[in-house]
């Protein structure tokens, strides 16, 4: 337990370095963070996570800091390279039989007599990759002239859109949001979705709420002060939808 808490955190560590960098990425970035990897399940990370930004320019990086180097440097960055070689390659294998497997699950698809409801009974397995090989697919369908199989694969794209389509309550979340800072253009949106306010919309800001406090309670510093920034405006919408709700109850009776 105590390892895999530990790989837990390496893994952790690594892709908050990354994120921190984020558009500032770049190949001698990663490099950096490669070289300074104290341990082999983080340097594994560093290879899964940013794994296209490690190419024939980055080995020709590494190769040079190699060749500069003299000693245990040299035989440090030696085995360095030596291990991302490894994982990058077994990382490739991975992802080529997820590939293939994709592929194969989206050809099983395509032969059910009702695919929608094939779709949806799978939809938990169904993940990015999928996606990308049915995307894929379509396009070299459409490419071919293939009608009915383009047509096929549209529909599981069509399924799959609508599935992960966020629900009405949330949508509306976030319109009411625009209008925090100014109380009656809040009101004014809330008339206007008056059908629309009920005791599930009220349960899904409740949600909001608690995942939000969670989350400040998790963070620090700036990432701290957004999430406090975005948990008030969700308490002003919840706020004010709940007075609604109130007075309109109080209009009934």
């Amino acid at each position: 337990g105590q390892v895999l808490k530990a790989d837990s955190e390496e893994v952790q560590t690594a892709m908050k370095a990354l994120q921190d960098l984020g558009d500032n990425l770049t190949r001698e970035k990663l490099l950096e963070l490669v070289l300074a990897a104290p341990t082999d399940v983080r340097l594994r990370a560093y290879v899964q996570c940013p794994r296209p930004g490690m190419d024939y320019e980055f080995f020709q990086l590494l190769s040079t800091q190699i060749d500069n180097a003299n000693g245990d440097e040299k035989e440090r960055l030696t085995g360095i390279r030596s291990k991302i070689l490894t994982y990058t390659g077994e990382y490739d294998e991975e992802m080529a039989a997820r590939a293939e497997a994709a592929r194969r699950n989206v050809e099983t698809l395509l032969q059910a007599p009702n695919l929608e409801e094939a779709v949806q009974q799978n939809l938990e397995a169904i993940d990015d990759l999928f996606v990308q090989t049915v995307a894929k697919e379509l396009e070299e369908a459409r490419r071919e002239g293939n009608l009915d199989r383009s047509s096929r694969l549209q529909q599981i794209l069509n399924v799959i859109e609508q599935a992960s389509a966020p629900p009405a309550e949330l949508a509306l979340v976030e319109e009411l949001m625009d209008h925090v800072d100014d109380a009656a253009a809040m009101n004014q949106a809330i008339e206007a979705h008056a059908d629309e306010i009920t005791p599930d919309l009220m349960q899904v800001l409740t949600s909001l709420i608690t995942q939000g406090q969670s989350v400040v309670d998790e963070v620090e510093g700036e990432q701290k002060e957004q999430q406090q920034k975005a948990l008030a405006s969700i308490q002003t919408v919840y706020e004010a939808v709940l007075r609604f709700s109130m007075r309109r109850s109080f209009k009934s009776e």
